[in-house]
């Protein structure tokens, strides 16, 4: 990221637990010492293995111009299938939507 200067807005999505919160607050850190030219667009923690559906994460996600997300989430398959628009239990082949954020 620090050497990406196509990163330009940064959406965090992490789940609510230790770790979720940790990976927010380093990426939040990190972020601003290395490259305070950054935004950071959302900041948002979700239920521990409650959610299923990403497609609400999504949508947000593009509202917000994020053109990068930072996730420390163990769903971070189910991220990249909603930024892609799809439904399906595969597997994304990248995790990169193809005309929407990367999924860092």
């Amino acid at each position: 990221m620090a050497q990406n200067s196509r990163i330009r807005r940064v959406y965090l999505l992490n789940q609510d637990y230790s770790f979720g919160q940790q990976v927010a607050k380093m990426a939040r850190e990190m972020i601003a010492a290395r490259r305070p030219d950054i935004e950071i667009v959302g900041d948002e923690l979700h239920p521990l293995g409650r959610i299923k559906d990403f497609v609400p994460y999504a949508a947000k996600i593009r509202a917000a111009g994020a053109d990068t997300v930072v996730t420390g989430t163990t769903e971070a398959a189910a991220v990249a299938r909603a930024l892609e628009g799809r439904t399906d239990d595969a597997a994304p082949i990248v995790p990169r939507a193809p005309h929407g954020p990367k999924l860092l």
